[in-house]
C-alpha cells in the first residue's frame, strides 16, 4: 500500500505540468485526425506523438521528489506503455493483399506475428523516448532545459547509438517471417540495443550530480558517436564479405539466379485483362440484391437443407452468366491460351500478391460456372469451362519462382481436379478428354520453390550497390542505413537455403516426410510446402486416373490397384504416413482421403455445391 501510495503521490504533483506540457501536442493530432482520418495518418501522426508525450512524461516525472525511483518510473511508465498497446492495436492493419500469406500453409503465425512485432516496436520507441527525457532531465536541472536537452538528446543520440545497435543487430538472425513485413523493421529492431545503452548513459549522468555539465554530457556524446560509428563501419564491411561469400554458394549449387520467366508483352496483357475482367464480373453480380452465389465460389452450398441460397437466386445466378461482364471474362480467359509468359518484367511483391488473390477468385468464378451447368443438367458445357480454368492455373508457370506462387498454383490445380471428378460428365466419349487431363496432371511440374534464385538475385543486385534499390516488396528505394541491413538479412536467407538443398532433396525422394524433424539451417514455413508439393505430385493424377476408368469401365474400381499399371505407374503413397491412399468405393461414387498436417481430409465425385 506504501508503495502505490507513492505513485498516487508522483501523479499528484506532476499531472497538471504533464496535461499542460501535452496540450498542444494533442490539439495538433486531434484537428490533424479530423480534417483526415486515414490509416496513413493515424499511423504516421500517432506513433510520433506516442514518443513525444513518452519524452514529456520523463522529463516531469523525474523531478526530485522524496519518492522512491522505481515509484516514479512505474508511475510515469504506465500510461504511455498502456496508450502505445492501444495504438499497437488500434493502427495496426495487414493489408488484404496480405492476408493471402495467412491462409497458405507454412504462414499461419504472420498475422499474430505481425501485431506482436507493430507493439513491441511501439513499446521501444516509448521506451526510448522516456529515456530521452530522463537523459535531459539530468542535464538540463530545469525544467524549460530540461525539455530542450530532451529533444536533443533524442535528435543526436537515436543515430549515433544506432550504430552500436545496429552492428549488434547485424550479428543476429532475424526471424524469416520478418522479412514480409516491412521493409525498415530490420533497421527499428536495431534500435533496440540502442535503449539499455541510453539507461547506462543516464545511470553515469545521475552518478555525477553537480558535476555534470552540458559540455561534459556533449564530451560522453562524443566518445559515444565515435566509438558507436567505428563499430558500425566494422559490422558493415564483415556484412558485405559475408554476402558476397552467400553468393558465391549459391553460385557453387549451380542454381540460375532468375526467378522470372523472360518477359511476354501480349501475355502480360492479356494476364491484367483477365483480372480487370474478373473484377468487373464481381463488382456486377455484388451489386444484385439478394447478392448473386455462385457455387465453389460462395460460402453457402446450393443443395445443403438448410442452405439460404433459394431457387430464385439460383436462377439469378445461371441467368448472369448471359452478363456482358461474364462473356467478356470467359473471353479474357479464352485469350490466355496462345501466350507462355504473362506477369510484369518488374517484380514487385505489393503487385504481386492482388494478382495471385484475383487469379484464385478467376479459377473459383470458372469452376462455379461450370457447376451452374452441372445443377442445370447442361454437361456438353462443363468441360469448356474446365478448360479455361486450366488456362488460368497454367498462368503461374511463368510466375516468379516464390513459394506463395507454387503454392497458389497447387491450390487451383486442387480445385480444377475435383471439379473434373465431381462435375465432369461420364462415358467412354470424354474418356480421350480426361486422359489428356491425367497426362497434365502427371506432366505438370508442382514443385514449390525453395526461393533461393529469388534470394540470390535479389542479393545480386543489392551488392551492385544501384543508385536506388527497389525493395521487392514493397518496392521503394532505401538509404544505405536500412540497405546494410537488408543486405545482412537476405544473405542470412541464401546460406540458409545453400545449407538446406542436401536435406531437401532427401525429403523431396522420401516417401514419408510426415515426421521429419526439421534441421538449424532448414526454413520452417518450407517443410509444410514441400508436403503440399508432393500430395500434388500423386493426389491430382490419381483423381483423374479415377476419372478417366469410370469413363472406360462404367464405374469406380474396387481398389486403386486396378489403376496400376495401366492408368498410374504404382500406387499413389501419402507423404504423411507413407502409405496408400485410403480409398472406398460408394454406391454414387467414391472417397479418398490424405493428411494435411493434423487434419485428415475426404474428397469424392459427389459435387460439393
Amino acid at each position: 500500500m506504501k508503495f502505490l501510495k507513492e505513485i498516487l503521490e508522483v501523479w499528484k504533483r506532476n499531472l497538471i505540468p504533464v496535461i499542460v506540457g501535452l496540450v498542444p501536442l494533442l490539439v495538433i493530432v486531434i484537428l490533424l485526425l479530423a480534417w483526415n482520418p486515414s490509416l496513413n495518418v493515424r499511423t504516421n501522426l500517432l506513433i510520433p506523438g506516442l514518443g513525444v508525450a513518452a519524452w514529456v512524461f520523463g522529463v516531469f516525472f523525474s523531478r526530485e521528489a522524496p519518492e522512491r525511483s522505481t515509484a516514479k518510473c512505474l508511475a510515469a511508465l504506465l500510461p504511455p506503455v498502456v496508450l502505445a498497446i492501444g495504438l499497437g492495436i488500434w493502427c495496426t492493419h495487414v493489408p488484404n493483399d496480405y492476408r493471402l500469406l495467412c491462409t497458405l500453409e507454412g504462414y499461419g503465425e504472420f498475422l499474430r506475428l505481425y501485431h506482436l512485432v507493430y507493439i513491441g516496436c511501439l513499446l521501444a520507441i516509448t521506451l526510448y523516448f522516456y529515456l530521452s527525457g530522463l537523459a535531459g532531465r539530468a542535464i538540463g536541472k530545469t525544467t524549460g532545459r530540461s525539455l530542450l536537452a530532451g529533444f536533443l538528446v533524442w535528435l543526436f543520440t537515436a543515430p549515433a547509438l544506432s550504430g552500436l545497435s545496429a552492428a549488434i543487430a547485424l550479428a543476429l538472425p532475424v526471424p524469416e517471417t520478418l522479412l514480409y513485413i516491412r521493409p525498415g523493421l530490420a533497421y527499428c529492431c536495431g534500435f533496440l540495443p540502442a535503449i539499455p545503452l541510453l539507461a547506462g548513459w543516464i545511470v553515469i549522468l545521475r552518478r555525477r550530480g553537480e558535476r555534470n555539465t552540458p559540455l561534459r554530457a556533449l564530451r560522453d556524446f562524443a566518445v559515444g558517436t565515435a566509438g558507436s560509428f567505428l563499430l558500425f563501419g566494422i559490422a558493415c564491411g564483415v556484412t558485405l564479405l559475408r554476402a558476397n561469400g552467400a553468393l558465391e554458394l549459391a553460385k557453387q549449387t549451380g542454381r540460375p539466379l532468375e526467378f522470372q520467366a523472360p518477359y511476354d508483352p501480349a501475355g502480360a496483357e492479356a494476364f491484367q485483362t483477365l483480372l480487370r475482367n474478373s473484377e468487373a464480373w464481381y463488382q456486377h453480380y455484388d451489386k444484385h440484391e439478394p447478392r448473386i452465389e455462385l457455387p465453389l465460389e460462395s460460402i453457402y452450398s446450393w443443395t445443403a437443407p438448410d442452405s439460404p441460397v433459394t431457387p430464385e437466386m439460383r436462377n439469378m445466378a445461371a441467368a448472369e452468366l448471359d452478363s456482358q461482364e461474364a462473356k467478356a471474362y470467359f473471353a479474357a480467359a479464352a485469350a490466355l491460351k496462345p501466350h507462355s509468359s504473362f506477369f510484369p518484367e518488374q517484380y514487385d511483391l505489393r503487385g504481386f500478391l492482388p494478382m495471385l488473390n484475383t487469379l484464385r477468385s478467376a479459377a473459383r468464378q470458372l469452376g462455379g460456372t461450370a457447376a451452374v451447368y452441372h445443377w442445370q443438367g447442361k454437361h456438353d458445357r462443363i468441360l469448356p469451362f474446365l478448360r479455361l480454368e486450366q488456362e488460368v492455373g497454367r498462368t503461374l508457370d511463368s510466375a516468379p519462382k516464390l513459394t506463395l506462387s507454387g503454392l497458389v498454383r497447387i491450390a487451383i490445380d486442387s480445385v480444377l481436379a475435383k471439379n473434373l471428378v465431381q462435375l465432369g460428365p461420364d462415358g467412354p466419349q470424354y474418356a480421350e478428354e480426361y486422359r489428356r487431363y491425367l497426362d497434365y496432371f502427371r506432366n505438370t511440374d508442382y514443385t514449390v520453390s525453395d526461393e533461393l534464385e529469388f534470394t540470390a538475385n535479389y542479393l545480386a543486385q543489392a551488392l551492385r550497390w544501384p543508385k536506388e534499390l527497389g525493395y521487392p516488396f514493397h518496392n521503394q528505394p532505401l538509404p544505405f542505413f536500412q540497405r546494410i541491413f537488408v543486405i545482412s538479412l537476405v544473405s542470412n536467407q541464401v546460406r540458409e537455403r545453400v545449407a538446406a538443398q542436401p536435406l531437401i532433396a532427401e525429403l523431396r525422394a522420401a516417401a514419408k516426410i510426415g515426421e521429419t524433424k526439421q534441421s538449424d539451417h532448414f526454413p520452417g514455413n518450407y517443410l509444410p510446402s514441400l508436403k503440399r508439393e508432393k500430395v500434388a505430385h500423386t493426389l491430382f493424377p490419381t483423381l483423374l486416373a479415377l476419372k478417366l476408368y469410370r469413363s472406360l469401365e462404367g464405374s469406380y474400381p474396387e481398389t486403386l490397384e486396378a489403376l496400376v499399371p495401366g492408368l498410374l505407374p504404382a500406387l499413389p503413397i501419402d507423404p504423411e504416413t507413407g502409405e496408400v491412399f485410403p480409398y472406398t468405393r460408394t454406391p454414387d461414387g467414391f472417397t479418398l482421403t490424405y493428411r494435411n498436417g493434423k487434419h485428415t481430409i475426404t474428397t469424392g465425385s459427389k459435387p460439393d455445391y
